[in-house]
């Protein structure tokens, strides 16, 4: 611990706290549909009544939300709700679904998140930390965040939340969407290849349907296939595949699950 050198300046507010580690660690989503959230941890009614306020729990929670008015798609729906009494119309009525990261305290998955939980601290238990693989032979995989978050979760001790879902993201009608790509190369020799880029009907290719690629010998090439979506709003999970070859080689193919909404969410 390292004690503060001036209690009263913002820099130095972090100065004299203790190192701690959360015995459990869980996570919320927001992602556009919760098809993949059964069984990932434990679940809450909203509608059950808080035992010391006599309310719903959905009631509480428009009022907390109700005053942050800065986030428009909580705080003013919240306060709208609540003036309209309308509460049960919005998502607050929904289930809360959490998602549990790692643990380090007895309980099933799905137990109440303070099952397992006593008092006083746990010993320290360090996170696998980062191992960059290592790789003989060239290899082709999606890029952004489907490369960068796998990496993280591994590196935190988190890595089941890898297959929560497959590589997907909504797209807003009439939007651009980039789909990042990363091809390396461990050898010596350059290598010259071909992305094939395959889109549900309806889509257009702002890239070439089948564009070339270089890489150095012992070097990363990284690309981006660019296109935009239907005009019209698809819920049906389409299918956009992109695939890498050098020569007669194939480095492999990826599958990116797709749907088209009135607004766009990241991948």
């Amino acid at each position: 611990m390292t004690p503060p050198r001036d209690h009263r300046n913002i820099g130095n507010l972090t100065e004299g706290l203790h190192p701690w580690q959360p015995k459990k660690l869980y996570y919320l989503t927001d992602a556009a549909h919760d098809d993949f959230l059964k069984d990932r941890g434990p679940r809450y009614s909203s509608t059950e009544i808080s035992p010391s306020k006599k309310v719903a729990y959905e009631q509480l929670g428009a009022e907390e939300c109700a005053f942050h008015l800065t986030q428009s798609d909580s705080g003013h729906a919240a306060a709208t709700a609540l003036q309209k009494h309308q509460v049960e119309k919005t998502y607050l009525h929904n289930p809360v679904q959490f998602i549990l990261g790692k643990a380090y305290a007895t309980g099933s998955v799905t137990s109440d998140v303070f099952e397992g939980v006593t008092p006083g601290p746990i010993d320290y238990r360090a996170a696998p930390g980062f191992r960059e693989a290592h790789i003989s032979k060239a290899t082709f995989k999606l890029g952004g965040p489907w490369h960068f978050y796998p990496q993280f979760w591994h590196a935190h001790g988190i890595g089941q939340l890898a297959d929560l879902v497959p590589p997907e993201f909504l797209a807003g009608a009439s939007t651009t969407v980039s789909i990042p790509v990363l091809i390396d190369n461990p050898g010596e020799a350059a290598l010259d290849g071909t992305l094939t880029a395959e889109f549900p009907a309806g889509w257009t290719l702002r890239s070439s349907k089948i564009a070339r690629f270089h890489v150095d010998g012992g070097d990363e090439f990284s690309g981006r296939i660019v296109a935009v979506a239907p005009e019209a709003m698809d819920s049906t999970w389409r299918q956009i595949k992109i695939s890498a070859q050098i020569g007669t080689e194939s480095l492999g193919s990826h599958i990116i699950r797709v749907q088209v909404g009135a607004y766009s969410l990241p991948q």
